[in-house]
């Protein structure tokens, strides 16, 4: 029998040098299709002709966990990891504890975590262990030794760097630049980089020479933040005083990339290049100082004229507070979704609310989303409980309709909806929206007479 192996789940127990491990495989699958997992306590149960996919340190799930003394980890575990760890797998260090086994709760656990770093990375090293995807918090030295190894390795295809570094990870920002022709970074906002005008200049020049994804970082400039306004600006937002909070450069290559330059204090600047909406990053509504938010995935084009479009519509309004404004779309390819693109593009506003029980998703598509920061407050954002699978933005639709929002578009084109294989609608379980159209459906049959129902179709 061929088996597959998960990544191997590491879990830190408070107060104790003690470990938490769960080793599984994916084994085949049960009589409904779905994948069927099989752990084991005891690594000598391994087979002999598998390896490890990666390892996952501090944020589990409700998996078969097993303890182990500090001394096994050292003397067992680790060479085993070693032994059995494919060559350019993934590691994921950080302490996410709000999804973890319901034994350890919350609490802070750095001591824990830097102990297991000690352990783990003073037997991990590029000469035994090399990863290609890398999510990583700070937990004592070792971990800033173990990156700047797996850097020079040369296999790391993503450095993604969570939390508080020392140096805001500028040392290892700029080995990673150096030694990689397209490198990919992301950083959280705990993490603020020192930014001088040399580093500002190698970051731009590597993005104008598409050599470079930055998915985001907070910094703290050591020059005079007038020298950002000094270089060829190709879009401008200003607030209603006039101040400039956000400055945004243009690929000349590709018109998809932007580089951007938010202001988010006196000495503090947030640079990204990436053009994410909030349905891919739900939290980044919080960054914005806007009174509304405009919805653009990273793999959609907006038209020049959508955002003034959207605003005229959504304030003649009769609630602008409450309403979801949409627009008619084109696809990238003419022969995608024909039928449904057909269908909600002729969907009169009169239609936006009922004939969203006909649909498998929202009358109007989330890319096309203009709606205020209040609603989104309202409705409590995206559930992001599920990695994939799971229809969020049908999910916020009800929800919002539930609290009463309008829904009203814009019957005009003013976004270019990319239709391609790896679309995460095509992950969602057609069961689940089936469900989700039901009971609201009920919900909804319960609020209206049946005579007003029936004419309401």
């Amino acid at each position: 029998m061929k088996y597959f192996a998960e990544m191997v789940g590491i879990l830190p127990i408070k107060g104790s040098d003690d470990w938490m491990i769960s080793i599984g495989f994916i084994d085949g699958t049960n009589e409904n299709g779905h994948v069927r997992t099989r752990y084991i306590h005891d690594i000598k149960d391994f087979p002999d002709d598998e390896v490890i996919g990666g390892l996952g340190i501090g944020n589990g799930s409700e998996q078969q966990w097993t303890t182990i003394s500090s001394k096994f980890a050292k003397e067992d575990l680790m060479p085993f990891i070693i032994r059995k760890m494919r060559n350019g797998g993934q590691i994921h260090f950080h302490g996410f504890m709000n999804s973890c086994h319901k034994s350890i709760g919350k609490w802070n656990h750095t001591k824990e975590l830097t102990k297991i770093a000690e352990v783990l990375f003073g037997a991990l090293n590029a000469s035994t262990c090399t990863f290609r995807y890398m999510e990583m918090g700070y937990y004592g030295p070792f971990c800033e030794e173990f990156v700047t190894t797996q850097i020079v390795a040369g296999l790391l295809d993503s450095l993604n760097l969570y939390g508080w570094w020392p140096n805001g990870a500028v040392p290892l920002i700029k080995t990673y630049l150096d030694r990689y022709d397209k490198p990919r970074i992301t950083l959280t906002e705990e993490n603020k980089v020192p930014l001088s005008q040399e580093f500002f200049d190698s970051l731009f020049a590597k993005f104008l020479e598409r050599k470079l994804y930055l998915r985001n970082m907070c910094a703290t400039p050591e020059f005079a933040v007038d020298y950002f306004k000094a270089l060829r600006v190709d879009l401008h937002v200003a607030d209603k005083g006039g101040r400039c909070n956000i400055l945004t450069w243009k690929s000349p290559l590709d018109y998809r990339d932007f580089f951007v330059v938010e202001f988010l204090a006196e000495d503090e600047v947030l640079l990204s290049t990436t053009n994410l909406g909030i349905c891919m990053c739900p939290k980044k509504h919080k960054l914005c100082s806007g009174h509304f938010l405009c919805f653009c995935d990273a793999d959609d084009v907006s038209f020049r004229n959508r955002i003034q479009t959207q605003v005229d519509r959504i304030l003649s309004a009769a609630q602008p507070e409450l309403t979801i404004c949409g627009s008619n779309f084109v696809r990238n390819d003419d022969r995608a979704t024909v039928r449904y693109t057909k269908w909600a593009n002729e969907l009169l506003d009169s239609q936006l609310l009922t004939q969203r029980f006909t649909s498998h998703g929202p009358t109007v598509v989330a890319p096309t989303w203009f709606l205020s920061r209040s609603l989104y407050n309202a409705v409590g954002g995206f559930n992001e409980a599920h990695r994939v699978g799971h229809p969020e933005d049908l999910e916020f639709f009800f929800e919002a309709v539930k609290i009463g929002s309008d829904v009203v578009k814009v019957a005009e084109c003013l976004v270019m909806y990319r239709y391609h294989p790896n679309c995460a609608t095509f992950s969602v379980d057609e069961r689940t929206i089936w469900h989700m159209r039901v009971y609201d459906f009920n919900r909804f049959r319960v609020l209206l007479p049946t005579e007003l129902l029936v004419r309401s179709f």
